[in-house]
């Protein structure tokens, strides 16, 4: 008796495909190949609007080629849409030093604080804060 393959579900075919698509752009951001990166991130985007890979991925080309504002604005989509990722919201508080905020980066650094106390960037943001807040004291003294 012959045994006859099972089909993949259409689903699993799907996910395939996406991580395959997603490990390309990978690639083109690596290589260089920002053009060709930034086609794949947007039919990604137009087939799903809420694909968050897709939406990390342009925050990763968009701070390659020094669009901080797309960053931010990337940044602050996956910080609102997954809010449990200490990694997303440790490049929030990056964007905004990009930016030139300093303001906005010690808020966001007290946020990241209150939420992950025991993380890895935790000391290091604790001392940008204590450098920051001594830098604003000298400025008023």
């Amino acid at each position: 008796m012959r045994r006859t393959k099972l089909a993949r579900p259409s689903s699993m075919m799907a996910n395939e495909d996406k991580g395959r698509r997603i490990a390309q752009i990978r690639r083109h951001i690596e290589w260089k190949e920002r053009d060709a990166a930034r086609k794949q991130i947007d039919q990604l985007l137009a087939a799903n609007p809420n694909e968050r890979y897709a939406h990390s991925l342009l925050a990763d080309l968009a701070y390659d080629t020094g669009d901080a504002l797309l960053s931010e604005e990337q940044t602050q989509w996956l910080v609102t849409n997954c809010p449990n990722e200490l990694n997303y919201f440790a490049n929030w508080v990056a964007c905004a030093f990009r930016l030139g905020l300093s303001a906005l980066a010690m808020e966001r650094m007290q946020q990241f604080l209150a939420r992950w106390p025991a993380s890895s960037n935790a000391r290091l943001y604790q001392e940008k804060l204590t450098e920051l807040e001594q830098e604003v004291c000298d400025c008023k003294g």
